[in-house]
């Protein structure tokens, strides 16, 4: 990504932030970790269903950032009773959830691509942000409850 094309989103961002009064997260200072943070709290997952922010040339240009926080970048993967993953962009990930003592969150953004399994009694929240695809497969008791 150039510098020109982040200034141009730069811009995008902050008129779609005049109207969304969940924007209020973003502070000037903010690092691409402590944006992170917030993209995974209640109101910047708002944000991203609003606004479809951040892009994948953003996710993309800071992939290690990413991961250690559970938000898979092109990846693809298998994971088992992970309490929140966040798939983007191109991969094809297998999630399976099987344990009925908390909630799983599952978000697809940018075309990520799940097969996912709930069993017993496991209960998934899907959300799609955008152009995400999923494969549901529950059983056994198992929800998988798209959002």
């Amino acid at each position: 990504m150039t510098a020109q094309q982040i200034i141009n989103q730069a811009k995008q961002v902050n008129k779609l932030k005049r109207g969304i009064s969940t924007c209020k997260i973003l502070k000037r200072g903010d690092t691409i970790e402590t944006l992170i943070d917030k993209l995974l709290s209640d109101e910047g997952l708002a944000f991203a269903r609003q606004t479809n922010f951040p892009s994948i040339d953003i996710l993309r240009a800071h992939k290690d950032k990413c991961t250690p926080k559970g938000i898979f970048v092109d990846a693809s993967g298998s994971f088992v009773n992970a309490p929140l993953i966040f798939l983007c962009g191109k991969g094809k990930s297998k999630l399976a959830f099987n344990n009925q003592s908390q909630i799983y969150n599952v978000y697809l953004m940018h075309g990520a691509e799940a097969e996912i399994f709930a069993t017993g009694g496991a209960v998934v929240q899907l959300f799609n942000i955008s152009g995400g695809e999923a494969a549901l497969s529950q059983n056994n008791y198992g929800r998988i409850i798209v959002m």
